[in-house]
């Protein structure tokens, strides 16, 4: 029995580890390819300068004394370009590059996160094959380019708020409304300032939310009333 347990407690401590070092492969690669610069400054389709000009011109009017909706108009929303502008880089152009890329790599782990529910390595080769289909394959069109990079309205720069509260939503379902409410309403304001669409998105995904809470779950009014507002 003693050495059933040695070896039984080898075996677990390798698994935790091949389990470790896949992962951290797999987050490396994912980090690599959000940060990618392959085919950045092709001219198919315009080009990123084409798809990123809508979001960096009033960043760069920011940079020269502007007032974001005020004397600076914007297409796009209002918290996204203030955190180009506050990102203490002077070239709007590379400040928008790191935001966009990182916001992919943690959607990246997020949906990584989401799809392996269980420390299993099968699991993981899963969860890291789905993941990477769904950002860098299917999204690639015929070509395969680095779309992420290229157009960047349609991936994590337009969806990550909405990505982040439904993780929450999920993840938290099992608290007391009053102790998920601090999180989902500081997710949902800085959903609702980013943009225009994010507003409407975050906003539409909490009315199944209110339902649930209001006609399944004993959740008093008066708490309701104060998240509602």
């Amino acid at each position: 029995y003693f050495f059933k347990k040695i070896l039984s407690d080898l075996g677990e401590l390798k698994f935790h580890k091949l389990f470790n070092l896949l992962f951290l492969i797999i987050c490396i690669i994912f980090f690599i390819e959000c940060f990618s610069t392959y085919n950045l400054f092709t001219t198919t389709g315009g080009g990123a300068e084409y798809h990123w000009q809508a979001i960096i011109g009033p960043n760069q009017m920011l940079a020269q004394g502007g007032y974001l909706l005020w004397d600076t108009p914007t297409t796009y929303g209002y918290l996204s370009h203030l955190f180009i502008h506050y990102i203490p880089i002077e070239n709007k152009w590379l400040s928008f590059y790191w935001l966009n890329s990182s916001i992919n790599f943690m959607v990246c782990m997020l949906c990584l996160f989401t799809f392996c529910y269980k420390k299993n390595l099968i699991i993981l080769l899963f969860a890291f094959l789905l993941t990477y289909d769904l950002m860098f394959i299917v999204g690639g069109g015929n070509s395969y380019l680095n779309i992420l990079g290229l157009n960047p309205s349609g991936f994590g720069f337009r969806f990550f708020w909405i990505t982040i509260l439904l993780f929450a939503l999920i993840n938290l379902r099992n608290l007391p409304f009053i102790k998920q409410f601090p999180y989902i309403f500081i997710i949902y304001i800085l959903g609702f300032l980013w943009s225009f669409e994010s507003a409407f998105f975050v906003s539409a995904a909490l009315i199944p939310y209110f339902l649930h809470h209001t006609l399944f779950d004993s959740i008093s009014v008066k708490n309701f009333l104060i998240f509602l507002i």
